[in-house]
C-alpha cells in the first residue's frame, strides 16, 4: 500500500509542474502581446507620416506654360504686351489664376528684363518660370569715322592680333628692315613671350589691348567680366612698356555676334562705355582672312592688297601667331611702298574704321 501512495503523489507532483508550466506560458504569451500593442501604438503615427510624405514625393509638381517666345526681343520705344500664360496641377486641374506674376519691362530704357511667372499647388510644391525680354538702343546711323587732318596721305596700318607669339620677332625684323612700323593688339595667350611686347614698344610700333583670355565665354559674359580681363592685360603692358594703353581692340571686333550667345546687348554697352572711360576701339577695313579661308603667304599677301587697293586709309587685320600671315608682310611691304603708302602705327587720333555693331 505505500508504494501505491508513493505512485499517485509523484504523479500529482508531474501535473502540478505542467500546471506551472502552461500558466507561465500564458504570462509570457500576454506580456509579447502587450508588447506589440505598445509598438503598434508609437510606430502607426510614423508609418502614417511616411505614407504621407511618400504619396507627396510621388505627386508631381505643376506645370507653366508661357505663350509665345521664351525670349522677347524689343526695340527701344516699342510697346511690350504680354503673350499669356497658363497653369496646372499634376491631375490636370486649372491653376491659371493662382499664378503671380512679377518683374516688369521698361521698354523706353534699353536693357535686359525678366518676368517670373510663379505657382504653388496644394502640396505646397512651388514652380516658376522665366521669360527675358531685351530693349535694344534704336539703331543711329553712325557718322564717318574721323579721318586725319592730311586726307591725301594714304596709309596702311598694319595691326597684329593675339600675340605676342613665336613668329613675333621675325615680324619686327622684317618692319624694321622696310622702316615700317605696325600695331600690336596683345594677349596673354602665349604667357612666355610676353618680354616681346617691349621690343615691339621699344621699335616704334604701337601696342594695344586686346584681351587677356581671350575666351570670348569669359569675356563677354558680363561687363564686369570684360572689364576685368582688360586691366589685367593693360597691368601685363604697363610692366613691359612703363604704361598702360588706350587703344583697344575687341576680341573678334565691335561687330562680332559670338557675344551674343553669352550676353545679349553687351556689345552695345560696351562700344559706349570703353570710349567714356578715355579708351580708342579700332576695327578693321581690310581683312587679310589669316584666320579664316587663307592658309598660305600669297593669299594672305593677295587678300590685304586687294582690299588695301583704292583706299587712302586701311586698317589690315592680321595674326602674328599664323607663321603664313607673317611670311605675307614683306610682299605687302614692298607692294605698298611701290603705291605710295605709308606704314604707320595707330595712334589715339588714328582713323577707327568703326563696324557697325549686331549685338
Amino acid at each position: 500500500m505505500k508504494k501505491v501512495r508513493h505512485r499517485n503523489v509523484r504523479r500529482r507532483n508531474v501535473k502540478t509542474r505542467r500546471e506551472y508550466l502552461l500558466e507561465n506560458l500564458g504570462v509570457k504569451q500576454k506580456e509579447v502581446l502587450v508588447l506589440v500593442l505598445v509598438i503598434t501604438i508609437i510606430l502607426a503615427p510614423l508609418l502614417c507620416y511616411q505614407l504621407i510624405l511618400n504619396e507627396k514625393k510621388n505627386v508631381k509638381p505643376p506645370k507653366i506654360t508661357i505663350f509665345g517666345e521664351g525670349v522677347v526681343e524689343l526695340n527701344e520705344g516699342d510697346a511690350y504686351k504680354e503673350p499669356g500664360y497658363s497653369a496646372c496641377d499634376a491631375k490636370g486641374k486649372d491653376l491659371t489664376k493662382q499664378v503671380v506674376i512679377s518683374g516688369n519691362v521698361n521698354t523706353d530704357k534699353p536693357g535686359e528684363y525678366e518676368i517670373r511667372y510663379k505657382v504653388t499647388d496644394k502640396h505646397n510644391q512651388t514652380v516658376i518660370v522665366q521669360r527675358k525680354v531685351f530693349v535694344h538702343e534704336k539703331k543711329k546711323e553712325n557718322p564717318p569715322s574721323p579721318m586725319p587732318e592730311s586726307t591725301d596721305e594714304k596709309i596702311i596700318y598694319l595691326t597684329f592680333d593675339d600675340g605676342p607669339g613665336p613668329y613675333t620677332e621675325d615680324l619686327l625684323k622684317i618692319l624694321e628692315q622696310y622702316q615700317a612700323h605696325a600695331t600690336f593688339f596683345v594677349t596673354n595667350q602665349y604667357e612666355e613671350y610676353q618680354y616681346v611686347i617691349a621690343k615691339e614698344h621699344e621699335m616704334g610700333n604701337a601696342v594695344g589691348i586686346h584681351s587677356y583670355s581671350h575666351q570670348y565665354g569669359l569675356v563677354y559674359q558680363s561687363k564686369k567680366n570684360f572689364y576685368n580681363d582688360i586691366e589685367k592685360m593693360n597691368a601685363i603692358i604697363e610692366k613691359q612698356i612703363g604704361s598702360k594703353s588706350k587703344l583697344l581692340r575687341f576680341p573678334g571686333g565691335s561687330s562680332n555676334t559670338i557675344s551674343k550667345e553669352y550676353c545679349r546687348g553687351i556689345m552695345s554697352e560696351l562700344t559706349k562705355s570703353v570710349e567714356a572711360d578715355g579708351y580708342h576701339y579700332y576695327d578693321w577695313n581690310v581683312d587679310s582672312d589669316d584666320a579664316g579661308h587663307a592658309k598660305t603667304a600669297e593669299q594672305v599677301a593677295a587678300n590685304v592688297i586687294s582690299g588695301v587697293k583704292g583706299k587712302r586709309k586701311a586698317i589690315v587685320l592680321q595674326h602674328d601667331v599664323k607663321d603664313y600671315s607673317v611670311a605675307a608682310v614683306e610682299k605687302i611691304l614692298k607692294w605698298g611702298i611701290k603705291n605710295g603708302y605709308n606704314f604707320l602705327a595707330l595712334t589715339e587720333d588714328s582713323y577707327e574704321a568703326h563696324h557697325g555693331v549686331n549685338n
